[in-house]
């Protein structure tokens, strides 16, 4: 029970920090070249929609260097994978903190507080809340994962690569060789943070993909003059 307990901590805490540092560094490539047009941080922070864009290209990003490493023949480890996505996260506050020569404004967070007494916001955590307890407590899952995204995760986890020989095998067609690798790449580098590949925390990045489709959604209706 204490070895499957340290596995959940380990695993639910590996995706909490690399879904952070995503986003920061997500943020960061997105300020590169646009230091004339900044986005100031309370209004990133208060702006669901730009919050969701920052998160996928962290997801790009990460796309882009596990790619790159693996056509250099360099093996995905956390040594080769941290120091980037540290340094882009770190590229929009160097750069306010440089700019203007002090240290980036605080964040007004009265915002914040004001939308977690909504009774709408409770009411769309309370989904993400059940999905993420049914996932603890009882192993909830898909098929994709079982048969598809999850075996090809594992194995670049393995390989500390793109398994091509594994995606090269004949009978191999049903885990789709052919198919974008962004998602088993994303549980090959919550593998690298957890120490090992946890089959039953992995699936909570469907918690944090529907919440990010959330934000989406929400963004867009504020956008669109809704006060939904």
């Amino acid at each position: 029970m204490a070895a499957l307990s340290l596995e959940l901590v380990m695993g639910l805490g590996a995706i909490l920090v690399l879904a952070i540092l995503l986003t920061l560094a997500g943020r960061g490539l997105l300020s590169v070249g646009s230091w004339q047009h900044r986005w100031e941080l309370p209004d990133y922070l208060e702006n669901p929609l730009r919050l969701a864009l920052c998160a996928v290209a962290g997801l790009v990003l990460l796309h882009g260097l596990l790619t790159a490493y693996w056509l250099l023949g360099v093996p995905w480890r956390l040594a080769t994978l941290l120091p980037p996505l540290g340094l882009f996260a770190l590229l929009h506050p160097l750069d306010e903190l440089f700019s203007t020569l002090g240290w980036p404004k605080p964040v007004d967070w009265s915002a914040w507080r004001r939308r977690s007494r909504d009774p709408r916001v409770l009411a769309a955590l309370l989904p993400l809340a059940a999905l993420t307890g049914g996932i603890l407590a009882y192993g909830l899952t898909n098929p994709d994962f079982v048969y598809h995204w999850g075996i090809k995760g594992h194995r670049f986890f393995l390989a500390s690569g793109l398994d091509l020989p594994f995606l090269d095998l004949a009978g191999n067609w049903p885990v789709h060789p052919e198919y974008p690798n962004l998602v088993p790449e994303l549980f090959a580098a919550t593998a690298l943070l957890a120490g090992e590949f946890t089959d039953r925390t992995m699936p909570l990045w469907s918690v944090v993909f529907l919440a990010l489709m959330a934000l989406v959604i929400h963004g867009t209706l504020r956008g669109a003059g809704s006060d939904r």
